[in-house]
């Protein structure tokens, strides 16, 4: 079907309900404009209730929203074609919450990005897939497909697919660029960087770049760069990065992690550029897609304790300690069993009775 989501603005605080279908905005650049706390959400999540844009942005929320704004459920695509310098591909949002919403097929201009979360706004529980993203213009940056700054929060999140173009410093697929900007608990996977680029800087950090700000609890794993850092990149002092495996990203005679700053501690890594990280295999379930730990990785109970939940919402700590990455292992569930018996001799094929015991 097709709506005007400018017609339902929100004119005061309440609920807007959007039921199943696929809807495309007309009349105006943005489906919704969020500028009171309103809770806008599908009746029966994203996988039934899809939002699209043909021009800047899903939905634009506003500091004057307050941080009682929620968006929920949906999926979010287009936008882009007619967007300018700065303008996010699918969100904008300076306060609120995005919560479980797919966001996929997204065409953004130079210097913009897929999803923009400043001030105190804050991401939970979703994916950002940069499939079908389109860039019309090389020049400029950042192109990112989330960018952290204020006080932003994106958490229990997967972004994956992104394919950042060459020029210009800061294009990646998660940029956090504010102290106070926090990543936690993301699974960041399958992103590229400029493999053949026009210099060095334009060939690093596929997956996470860090100017400032915090990374805990993540799980980076294959993501492809020309240059160092293809998994994490951690350019300045103020950034720091905490219990966080990144792992088989880059290519394989360059880094798949470049610290030139900052705090980098109980990290797991192949390869570091910086000393503060266990250079081990953190053994996956299955290091071509799942990537869980495995009972004896040197990932479990190894952890700061920090982080209360995981990308899952499986309570941490399960074990002794906290799990570095952004899965944590719960207590197996495997039992041995002790058989015991007299020693007794006897002619062959004698019938022999043992006493089994579940511990």
């Amino acid at each position: 079907g097709t709506a005007d989501f400018n017609a339902a603005f929100a004119v005061k605080p309440g609920e807007i309900v959007v039921g199943d279908g696929t809807f495309t905005a007309t009349g105006g650049s943005t489906e919704l404009i969020v500028g009171w706390p309103v809770y806008v959400h599908s009746e029966n999540g994203a996988n039934r209730t899809t939002l699209r844009t043909t021009s800047h942005w899903n939905f634009k929320v506003t500091a004057d929203a307050g941080d009682g704004a929620r968006i929920s459920g949906f999926t979010l695509s287009g936008g882009g074609t007619g967007s300018a310098y700065g303008i996010a591909g699918s969100l904008d949002m300076a306060c609120g919450t995005v919560d479980h919403c797919v966001v996929s097929n997204v065409a953004v201009l130079s210097r913009s990005c897929i999803c923009a979360l400043s001030g105190t706004a804050k991401m939970s529980d979703c994916t950002v897939d940069g499939a079908g993203w389109r860039n019309d213009n090389k020049d400029g940056g950042p192109m990112c497909a989330i960018n952290l700054s204020g006080q932003a929060l994106a958490e229990r999140v997967e972004v994956k697919r992104f394919t950042a173009p060459e020029s210009s410093v800061g294009h990646c697929a998660v940029y956090v660029n504010s102290a106070d900007a926090v990543l936690r608990n993301a699974y960041v996977h399958d992103n590229t960087r400029a493999l053949t680029p026009q210099n060095a800087n334009d060939a690093r950090g596929a997956g996470v770049r860090l100017v400032s700000g915090r990374v805990e609890n993540c799980t980076i794993v294959d993501n492809t760069a020309g240059g160092f850092g293809g998994g994490l990149l951690v350019e300045k002092q103020s950034g720091t990065v905490v219990n966080t495996i990144i792992y088989n990203n880059g290519i394989s005679s360059l880094g798949s992690c470049q610290v030139s700053g900052g705090t980098f501690k109980t990290n797991i890594t192949d390869k570091v550029e910086s000393e503060g990280g266990f250079v081990q295999d953190p053994k996956f379930v299955d290091s071509t897609g799942d990537f869980h730990l495995l009972t004896g990785s040197p990932a479990i109970d190894k952890a700061a304790p920090l982080v209360a939940y995981d990308l899952e919402g499986t309570a941490r700590p399960q074990r002794e300690g906290w799990d570095i990455g952004c899965y944590e292992l719960p207590p197996s569930t495997e039992k041995s069993v002790t058989i015991s018996s007299d020693v007794v001799e006897g002619p062959a094929g004698m019938e022999i009775v043992a006493q089994a015991k579940l511990e």
